[in-house]
């Protein structure tokens, strides 16, 4: 389970193998992409586009490590 001082919550990012890697340009690229869906800059017809690239720049193997995460130290506990 993630832990954050004495906050410990199933849902908090696992921090893999891949994090460093990947998680600055991600979040930098869903901010960014947010911003133009909220000010109309882009439409929301635009999500799924927004989606694959997400996971070609790494989301894919975070949400791949991430699962891998939840089967051995959360599922076991429930």
């Amino acid at each position: 389970m993630a832990s954050s001082g004495n906050y410990n919550d199933a849902l908090m990012r696992a921090s893999t193998a891949s994090t460093e890697l990947y998680a600055t340009t991600l979040q930098t690229y869903k901010t960014n992409t947010y911003a133009e869906f909220i000010t109309g800059k882009k439409s929301l017809d635009e999500w799924d586009s927004f989606v694959k690239e997400y996971m070609r720049q790494g989301g894919e193997t975070l949400q791949k490590e991430a699962q891998e995460f939840y089967d051995k130290y959360v599922a076991p506990t429930k």
